[in-house]
């Protein structure tokens, strides 16, 4: 199973610009916690207790059964993805385009913040440029 997958998004503009979802499948994880109220130290057993072939799990001394005790630190975390897009126009209709394609937590109201941010960031860095540009000239 792959650990994280990018999707290159095609983001309308004045023209052309590229968007990126990354995902990170499902999976499962070690809950530290869980470790933590069996009165257990995290350790080597724990890359041990990832083997498939070991039936047991020798922790302190103490043998414990490998099934048991994964049953009991391990949890299932969700599905995780993360998206990067800026210059693009956030309108209805490029929303409506992109939702499908982004995890249903994704919030656009954030994407479109960030858009107008960066957008503004850009903007002042044009208008600096172009300060910079004209006092040289004028040197």
């Amino acid at each position: 199973m792959p650990e994280a997958s990018v999707t290159a998004l095609a983001l309308r503009h004045h023209g052309t610009s590229l968007g990126y979802v990354v995902r990170e499948p499902a999976g499962t994880t070690i809950d530290m916690a869980a470790v933590k109220a069996l009165g257990l130290e995290p350790g080597q057993w724990l890359a041990a207790l990832k083997d498939p072939e070991a039936r047991t799990v020798v922790i302190s001394g103490t043998k414990h059964d490998t099934a048991a005790l994964w049953d009991k630190v391990t949890s299932t975390a969700a599905e995780d993805s993360i998206a990067y897009m800026t210059d693009f126009r956030a309108d209805k209709a490029e929303r409506g385009r992109l939702a499908p394609l982004l995890s249903a937590g994704y919030r656009f109201g954030v994407l479109a913040r960030l858009h107008l941010l960066a957008r503004r960031i850009e903007f002042g860095v044009v208008l600096l440029a172009r300060r910079i540009s004209a006092a040289t000239r004028l040197a």
